[in-house]
């Protein structure tokens, strides 16, 4: 199985496939616009075998979960919550003190996220991460 995470900006989404041992497959970078949908799915294609995790997918990643769940892929949300403590712990900042760092680990009730009404959400066990469902 592959994980595409896709970081979506306002103007572009950067997108990356990862092997389940954490190999980088594929990265790439476009415009988000009306095509931006089938340019991700060409790009995909070799990878049959896929699960989309998008940061922020109630947010700025709204509109491109909505398209790939109507397009039958399975698509989990990621809380910037748990991306920005990556970043942190990746650049070796280390400077937050443990009680912070606990206050926002994806365990924590304070980083919780509310499901939006337009996108259902169920809590999936494995890192915080969210499903996506389709709307009906």
């Amino acid at each position: 199985m592959v994980t595409i995470g896709i970081d979506p900006h306002k103007s572009s989404h950067t997108a990356a496939a990862l092997e389940a041992s954490g190999e980088t497959l594929g990265e790439l970078r476009l415009r988000a616009d009306g095509a931006t949908l089938s340019r991700l799915g060409a790009w995909a294609v070799g990878w049959p075998q896929r699960v989309w995790a998008i940061e922020g997918a109630g947010g700025l990643g709204r509109l491109l979960a909505q398209q790939l769940v109507a397009a039958g892929e399975t698509v989990v949300d990621v809380p910037s919550a748990l991306t920005a403590q990556v970043r942190v712990l990746h650049r070796g900042h280390g400077r937050k003190s443990e009680a912070s760092t606990r206050a926002a680990s994806p365990s924590s009730p304070s980083t919780a996220t509310t499901s939006p009404e337009s996108a259902p959400m169920t809590t999936a066990p494995c890192c915080g991460c969210y499903p996506i469902a389709a709307t009906s």
